[in-house]
């Protein structure tokens, strides 16, 4: 009997480590530019399954096809380096400084049940995922478009560790300014992280999400932009 009951409280760790590692996926899962690749368009023809003649008769078709006019590899490039996702929200720079936590509590939004329908923990569940998992990440919100937070952000020690999030601009000419994978920050997980000014840095302390603001004119006079960041944990992206 202890042992179906150790292992039924296992499962029920086990799902919502699930539960956790899915809304912290699905939270922090930012945009990255190359998603443009699926925004193409469709080139040449589609065609519907067909029988074993009619995919023979596509086959001689499609060989005899002069693909190149069709691929257009620069306009597909083009097409992805001025990506940007619909809703993009950009954010005001930083003038008064703040440091803050956010609480990560989070209430599911569906049942969670077994390989046997049994809810295992209901709709409206509360936990905070950072007491299941650890979330080594630090993430760095800046505005693509304004240099004085690019060049603040290349100087930085971030530059080299922490995901580059950026609430406007283009991602692909950030991307080649820093030599770094550059992402798109979702309007849920501004949300989510109460990012209200940019540059801001994310990393976890403890339970909570820090938010730490960044005021880059000041970093400008002063000439030091790593003179209060040190005891901000960096991590590898």
């Amino acid at each position: 009997m202890r042992r179906k009951i150790g292992l039924k409280v296992m499962s029920y760790k086990f799902a919502l480590l699930q539960v956790t590692a899915f809304f912290l996926l699905a939270v922090f899962a930012p945009t990255d530019g190359m998603a443009a690749i699926r925004t193409l368009g469709t080139f040449g023809n589609t065609y519907p399954i067909a029988e074993k003649n009619a995919i023979e008769e596509m086959k001689k078709k499609a060989a005899q096809t002069d693909w190149s006019k069709h691929l257009d590899k620069e306009k597909q490039a083009k097409a992805i380096k001025n990506f940007r996702p619909q809703g993009l929200r950009s954010l005001p720079r930083v003038t008064d400084p703040e440091t803050f936590l956010v609480d990560m509590t989070y209430s599911l939004e569906f049942d969670i049940t077994d390989q046997r329908g049994v809810i295992i923990y209901p709709k409206g569940f509360t936990f905070n995922p950072l007491d299941y998992m650890d979330y080594p990440r630090t993430l760095v919100f800046i505005d693509g478009s304004d240099k004085d937070q690019v060049q603040w952000l290349k100087s930085s020690e971030y530059v080299g560790t922490a995901m580059i999030l950026v609430t406007d601009g283009v991602f692909w000419d950030v991307r080649k300014e820093l030599n770094r994978h550059v992402y798109y920050a979702t309007n849920q997980i501004i949300d989510r992280l109460g990012v209200k000014a940019v540059p801001s840095i994310a990393y976890q302390s403890g339970r909570y999400m820090e938010i730490k603001e960044v005021d880059v004119e000041a970093k400008i006079e002063t000439n030091n932009p790593d003179s209060d960041t040190d005891s901000i944990p960096l991590f590898a992206d």
